[in-house]
């Protein structure tokens, strides 16, 4: 697993299941309460309205608006820090911290993930890139954990942090009195909690809503019926709102083809098999890596027709029990799933639905 490679063993989903696990994965389900979810809006509603403007200012750097969207929204909520400049000094930590993530290979990519052993191969003998990669990568890893979290826990001791993931939880050490035996494993794990929403948060959000543009400009078709029906639900006097959605069923079937179409993970989170187990005939001994492949449960034929082509109208037919909602594993599965899939899906929402009512997408000429 790749933080073998960078002795990152606090990020969740990398965290085997027990104790360790089911304490934080509380964490940020408490996080994303459905309570939690109303205090949030008022960000959702600002940010989204930031992203339009930048859009209306720079169509062409629609992809960095996007971007934008998910990291200052994610950094409100992890850490309690409002970005107002491009050039954040957080956003670029986490920038690079997830760069660093993502270049250090995936599940099973490399020897080290299945001889452990490896993480002591010298630096200087031949073959010891991926060694380097991973020093290099832990080094941005721990700032963008480090930095946001300790000041945080400075502002906690000499003044009124906002109130955010990281800060609550410190909070309760604070207010109880217990702030001199927070151990270092309660920060370790509080670190990579927080950076589990920023890093899980912003890349699949982006991805999905990049997605929905890639789409639209390949399907004009499907865009102009989904100005149709907002037009036609809100009229042309006001943005919609996460209250509307219910009332748009052509943009929530537009939102399923869009997970369906591109997975924002085509591979999910590895699992770990805990006992030995046989499925299909084919024997799964204990400790095997799992993977689910979401890119082909999207591509199954016998579920979607014509899988390759965007076609939101497949998920209009409710009377069709065989088409599963994309939404049941894009976001994961069992124990490793999303814990904060709602939240994702309602800034999904947000954005494409005020994009719609707002813009035209062409392709440039």
């Amino acid at each position: 697993m790749p933080f073998l490679r960078l002795d990152m063993d606090c990020a969740i989903p990398m965290l085997p299941y027990g104790n360790r696990f089911r304490k934080c994965r509380k964490w940020v389900q408490d996080s994303f309460s459905n309570v939690a979810l109303l205090t949030y809006r008022v960000k959702q509603r600002r940010e989204t309205n930031v992203l339009l403007k930048g859009v209306l200012a720079r169509p062409e750097a629609l992809a960095s608006h996007i971007a934008r969207f998910t990291q200052a929204l994610i950094m409100d909520i992890a850490y309690g820090h409002q970005v107002t400049t491009d050039d954040d000094k957080y956003i670029e930590m986490g920038e690079k911290g997830n760069h660093a993530f993502a270049t250090a290979g995936s599940a099973g990519s490399m020897l080290v993930d299945f001889f452990p052993i490896l993480k002591h191969y010298p630096t200087w003998l031949p073959g010891s890139a991926f060694k380097i990669r991973a020093i290099n990568a832990a080094k941005l890893l721990r700032t963008m954990h480090d930095v946001p979290y300790n000041e945080i826990k400075y502002q906690l001791k000499h003044g009124n942090p906002q109130l955010s993931f990281t800060s609550t939880l410190l909070d309760s050490y604070f207010h109880d009195g217990k702030f001199g035996t927070l151990t270092e494993q309660d920060e370790k794990d509080i670190k990579g909690s927080a950076r589990t929403l920023y890093s899980a948060g912003t890349e699949t959000m982006a991805s999905s809503m990049n997605t929905f543009v890639l789409a639209m400009l390949l399907y004009p078709n499907v865009y102009r019926k989904a100005q149709e029906e907002m037009d036609r639900v809100l009229g042309l006097s006001r943005l919609p709102e996460l209250e509307d959605r219910e009332s748009l069923p052509y943009l929530n079937a537009v939102i399923k083809e869009t997970y369906r179409w591109l997975p924002p993970l085509p591979m999910t989170l590895p699992h770990m098999s805990s006992q030995d187990d046989v499925y299909n005939g084919y024997r799964i001994p204990k400790q095997t890596l799992v993977i689910g492949n979401a890119w082909g449960m999207a591509r199954d034929e016998n579920m979607y027709p014509d899988p390759e082509s965007f076609c939101p109208e497949r998920f209009l037919d409710l009377t069709n029990e065989d088409i599963a909602d994309p939404r049941l594993y894009v976001f994961g599965f069992g124990r490793r799933l999303c814990p904060g899939n709602d939240f994702a899906d309602s800034c999904i929402y947000m954005v494409l639905a005020n994009i719609i009512a707002t813009m035209n997408i062409n392709k440039t000429r």
